[in-house]
Formats: structure tokens, sequence, C-alpha cells
């Protein structure tokens, strides 16, 4: 502890931030040149995904993973270099006359708040867990088949055959996007933690629980998160307020057991909140790292979050550069630290979602995914975004299956 408590303080001292700046990105640098070597397959991969795009579907996930994983890993060589040639301009002190944080709330405000938002949380798992157990459906059942536990199979004589998933198709594979890479990736982890033995006679081969018990805990962080953000605020009561709304929101109740990715972006978006908050305030590299890296995790958990991190780096550019009162210094030093920390969430992004591009556009070409979109489905959509509840019953056969 008290290592690293000297390696923050050093980090953040002003003699030393560049140094450790290089330092880490060099070592950043190495891990991606290491990654941006062509495997020895690379020739033949290419060749099958050209094959299966003039056939206009999409090929396999190891073929994307193979092509595509090395030219990430170049093109997070390139942003490295940029970031080292620009070490003097977005590595800079951050003078003392920027905006500070609120004045932090008094002990008993804040044992309140402790206290409301545990009881929120300990209320939303008493109510929703009995869901965990309940099946599997549609989307659900598809992730569980095609990227995290697998599926039994007739082979050419007849008989079941076990199809197990890799952990390629876990991390990659996106031929339909129902695949939110990461809570694929954590329900793998707590499904083989209480894994079924497939050779018992009874019983599924298949947990439910397992499934969502990774996204169930994230729901019920995020409150304690979204309080968090009250707190740092300095308005604990509307803290409480907005954990109050999100625990009673049909979004939450609904998504915070779902075995999807939706609700982790109950958890990220509140910590990119709250990492934003204290980055601008202090201009801390810590705290600027956690945004990049909050941001990384949101479109990692549901590649459709994009409108999030529109909303949160225009609200950072808008704390950069509409405050009243800090000097210039202070507005390019912290414009240079944001710049670094979407630099790294784009890298991460790139590294982790570039093998998922191609077979989505396919995906996006098919004949499902044509078609007009008729006026209902607007409407529908925004009584969506309001109530958490579809306005328009969901009919595969309409448009409004967009609304997925």
């Amino acid at each position: 502890m008290i290592y690293l408590s000297n390696m923050r303080q050093a980090w953040d001292s002003p003699g030393r931030e560049r140094q450790w700046f290089v330092f880490w990105v060099v070592t950043a640098a190495v891990g991606l040149a290491m990654l941006a070597v062509p495997a020895p397959k690379a020739g033949k991969a290419a060749a099958r995904l050209a094959e299966a795009h003039a056939a206009g579907h999409a090929a396999g996930t190891a073929d994307y993973v193979t092509h595509w994983v090395p030219r990430a890993a170049q093109g997070g060589l390139v942003v490295a270099g940029l970031l080292l040639l620009g070490t003097r301009w977005l590595v800079r002190p951050v003078p003392s006359d920027g905006a500070p944080l609120p004045p932090r709330p008094g002990r008993r405000a804040g044992c309140a708040l402790l206290g409301f938002t545990a009881l929120m949380m300990l209320s939303s798992g008493w109510a929703n867990a009995p869901r965990l157990h309940f099946g599997l459906w549609g989307d659900e059942e598809s992730t569980m088949r095609k990227s995290v536990v697998g599926q039994f199979q007739r082979g050419k004589e007849g008989k079941l055959e076990w199809d197990a998933v890799s952990w390629q198709e876990t991390f990659f594979r996106y031929k339909d996007p129902n695949n939110h890479p990461l809570n694929s990736v954590l329900a793998r982890l707590s499904h083989e933690w209480l894994a079924v033995d497939l050779t018992r006679p009874e019983g599924f081969y298949f947990e439910e629980r397992a499934m969502r018990l990774p996204v169930f805990g994230a729901g019920l962080l995020g409150l304690g998160a979204l309080a968090w953000v009250g707190w740092v605020l300095g308005r604990p009561g509307l803290g409480a307020l907005a954990v109050l709304l999100m625990a009673a929101h049909p979004w939450f109740i609904r998504y915070g057991v779902e075995a999807r990715g939706y609700g982790f972006l109950f958890l990220f978006t509140p910590l990119a909140l709250v990492s934003l908050v204290k980055a601008t305030a202090g201009g801390r590299w810590r705290w600027w790292l956690a945004f990049g890296f909050c941001q990384f995790l949101l479109l990692w958990s549901y590649p459709g979050a994009v409108h999030l991190l529109m909303a949160l780096n225009g609200a950072a550019l808008t704390l950069i550069f509409g405050l009243k009162g800090p000097s210039r210094k202070w507005r390019r030093a912290q414009a240079g630290r944001w710049l670094t920390a979407n630099a790294l969430g784009a890298v991460l992004c790139i590294l982790l979602m570039l093998p998922l591009m191609q077979p989505l556009y396919f995906y996006l070409k098919s004949a499902r995914m044509q078609g007009p979109m008729p006026g209902s489905w607007y409407g529908g959509t925004l009584v969506g975004l309001v109530s958490g509840v579809p306005g328009h019953p969901w009919d595969q056969a309409k448009p409004l299956c967009w609304s997925w």
C-alpha cells in the first residue's frame, strides 16, 4: 500500500509527469507491437474473408480475429507514437485556478445517503432476485448457445453432439449483434464457476442464475455509483432521488437482471460521471484515465452506447472550455489529459471491437434489416425512452423489431 501511494504521488507530481507518461506509453507500445505481428495463417484467413464477402455473407470469427487484431494493434502503435510526439503539449502542469469540487456534504447527510442507498440496493436485490431463475428468452438464449455455454446439435449420423463455444467466440462473435462481449465474458466465468456436469442425466446443461449474476451485481452496484455522483456534486438529496428513480424504473427492473450488456451501463455511466467531475476539478491523471477506461467499458458492454460517449465528452468539453474563471493554461492542460484519456479508450475499443465491424456490416445488409421505418416506430420508441415499456407489442415480422 505504501508503494502504491508513493507511486501515485510520483505520477501526480509535476516534475515526474512526463517521465511517467513516456514510460507507460512505451510499455503499452511494446505490448501493441507484439500483437501487431501477423499470425502465420493470416494469408489464408484473408482469403477466406474475401471468399465469404464475395458470396455476400460473413466469415468465421477466427478469421476476423486473425485478420483484424494485428491491424488494430498497428493502429494502436500509431496512436502511441502520436502521444509520444505530443508529450510536451499533452502533459502540462494543471494550475490551481480551475473550478474546485462543490463543498463536501456534512457527515449526517453522508450517513443518510449511505444508509438510503444501502436500503435501496438491498430492496432492489430482494425484489429482482427471483427473476434470476426465470427461463432464458430470445436474445439471452441465443447468447447462451452461441457465445457463452454452447449447445447440442445433431451430427451427420443423427446423434446429438456437444458444440462447445471457444473463448474466441465469447470475445469476438458478432455474426448477429446478440453478443455483448463484456457480459458474455463475465457470464461465462460465472457459469464455469457454477458449472453444470454435462454427463449427469437429469437437469439442463446451463444455469440461468449463473448467466445473470454478473449483470445483477452490476445493476445493484450502479445504484451505489449513482449515489456517488450526487455526493461528488455536493447534492446528496439529488443523489438519493436519482437512486430511487432508477431502482423503480422499468429499464432497471428488466435490464438489471437480464443476461445482456445493457445492465452494465447502469454502473459504468455514473462511474464515468464521477471520474469526469473529479478529473476536471483536480486534473489528476488517475481520474482522467478512469474516465477513458469507463468509456471503453460502456462500448464493450453494449456497442450501441455511442450516444452516451457523445454526451459524456460533450460534458467534458463544456467543463473544460465553458467554465468561467479558469485560465488558458488550465484549459490547455486539461484538454491534453482529456485527449489522452480518449486515446486510451479508443485503443482498447479498436483492439477488442474492430473484428466485430465487418460481421455487423453484413448483418445490417441482410434482408431482415431492410425496409422503411413506419411512423409507429418513432411513437413506440418515444414511449420506451420515457417509460421503459414498449409502446407497441414486439413483432419480428414488423420493423418494430429494430427497437431491440
